[in-house]
């Protein structure tokens, strides 16, 4: 488990915070040479609820770029827009530091430019991974034929939008099932379950939540047999199902990967921002941390060529997979117990330090709802 081996490293024995360790926090004080207590104060400012609603008030603004934390060389809250950035970050009623950046483009006009260039991308039938930097103004394109990419989409979109950067590189999402033994999800592929949810129009209904790509009819959860998933969507920026019987007890608890604690209740669920550090549990891998790196990474489905935006994520741990086949639908979570979403697939090649991972207000879709409370 990265955590543990980073502690171990730094000196510190996993037990080191007592019996109620925080996952995300051992991880962040490995990662960024914190003490329990900086780390501690940092996690508390970085209030995920807090910062959710700060996301949600300030992206109505037409002008709004993004927003990200940055840990290093001090911690603060960056606040991009198109035009006056102060006049946005004035509204930012955090604890934070917060630095107003002007920037060339809005999220909205990216978010358009994006799908302009998706559509024309998957018409042709290329494989490619597209990117939104909100602080640079740039829209990415990520293929294996950079060449034929930019034939695709002509001199003409080269024309309107020279902030279009053509890469090459190596494919990077991929899904992350495979078959292996343990508790797991079974079904055409080998998975990991995630959070507890309820049917929203029935609260009293309650059952798991995995990737969609694990399966399109029958599944074994830890060898207990679900016949046909209540809802099912794997296509876009959609990629999750969930499964209910009676006779079970549900909790809002999930595995973490660590001796303490072994498992964590779940309390709240939000969408996190760039630079927001979390935990992700997989049967195949156990538990990893990282930063999200992205939450506009737009990846092709190898199975329908749907192209859909994921968040990205980069492991602290140098060199090493955050995630790999066999944790698709494992929980991704924040500290506190705060729920951020499901696992989608993987980096490879120079990008295995990456995780793509589905946000959890996507569940609405098959009309369920992370469980938060006993």
């Amino acid at each position: 488990m990265a955590s543990i081996l980073a502690l171990a490293s730094a000196g510190m024995s996993v037990t080191a915070f007592g019996q109620d360790a925080d996952p995300v926090l051992e991880a962040y004080a490995a990662a960024y040479d914190l003490t329990y207590e900086e780390a501690r104060d940092r996690l508390i400012l970085m209030d995920s609820g807090t910062l959710a609603e700060l996301h949600d008030q300030l992206k109505r603004d037409p002008s709004f770029a993004g927003m990200r934390i940055v840990h290093k060389p001090t911690l603060k809250l960056i606040i991009y827009a198109k035009g006056n950035a102060v006049r946005l970050a004035t509204k930012a009623s955090v604890s934070i530091p917060v630095e107003a950046v002007d920037v060339p483009r809005s999220l909205s006009e990216l978010q358009a430019a994006a799908g302009s260039v998706t559509r024309s991308l998957q018409a042709a039938g290329a494989r490619f991974e597209i990117d939104i930097e909100p602080g640079t103004g740039t829209i990415i394109v990520y293929t294996e034929d950079d060449a034929a990419a930019k034939n695709v989409l002509g001199e003409d979109t080269s024309r309107k939008l020279p902030f279009l950067k053509l890469v090459k590189s190596a494919k990077r999402a991929e899904p992350t099932a495979t078959f292996i033994g343990g508790q797991r999800v079974s079904g055409s592929r080998e998975c990991t379950s995630g959070f507890t949810v309820y049917r929203t129009s029935n609260p009293s209904q309650r059952g798991v939540v995995t990737a969609g790509h694990c399966g399109t009819t029958s599944v074994r959860v830890n060898n207990v047999l679900f016949n046909q998933p209540v809802s099912r969507m794997y296509s876009g920026d959609y990629d999750q199902m969930w499964f209910t019987a009676s006779g079970h007890t549900w909790t809002n608890t999930i595995y973490t990967g660590q001796s303490i604690p072994a498992t964590i209740s779940i309390q709240a669920t939000y969408d996190p921002i760039v630079g927001a550090l979390l935990c992700k549990y997989g049967r195949a891998s156990g538990q990893t941390c990282g930063e999200i790196t992205s939450t506009n990474a737009g990846v092709t489905n190898p199975d329908n060529g749907t192209v859909g935006y994921y968040y990205r994520v980069r492991n602290l741990t140098p060199n090493q997979p955050m995630t790999i086949n066999g944790d698709s639908g494992g929980p991704v979570f924040g500290t506190s117990g705060v729920a951020f979403g499901i696992v989608h697939g993987r980096g490879s090649g120079q990008f295995v330090n990456d995780m793509y991972f589905m946000p959890a207000h996507r569940f609405s879709a098959i009309g369920a709802s992370v469980l938060t409370t006993p």
